[in-house]
């Protein structure tokens, strides 16, 4: 009989959901890389994939792709 994957057995550290930042907290400065907004971005699309691939591992039992070709 096959064991139902936990979230204990996911092999990767679990990154925290990203707080979107309030309108105020950016300077209008046009910071590039360094916005605050920028940066939300892309910590929130790590997030999305990561919780794509715990989600398909819960149902699953396995991930699809080797840990050694994603990019975090």
């Amino acid at each position: 009989m096959a064991m139902t994957p936990k979230i204990e057995d996911f092999p990767e550290t679990l990154l925290p959901e990203p707080v979107r930042p309030e309108s105020w907290e950016c300077c209008g400065s046009e910071c590039g890389d360094a916005c605050i907004q920028n940066l939300y971005y892309a910590e929130k699309a790590k997030y999305d994939a990561q919780q794509v691939r715990l989600r398909e591992f819960l149902l699953s039992g396995s991930l699809k792709e080797p840990m050694d070709s994603i990019t975090l």
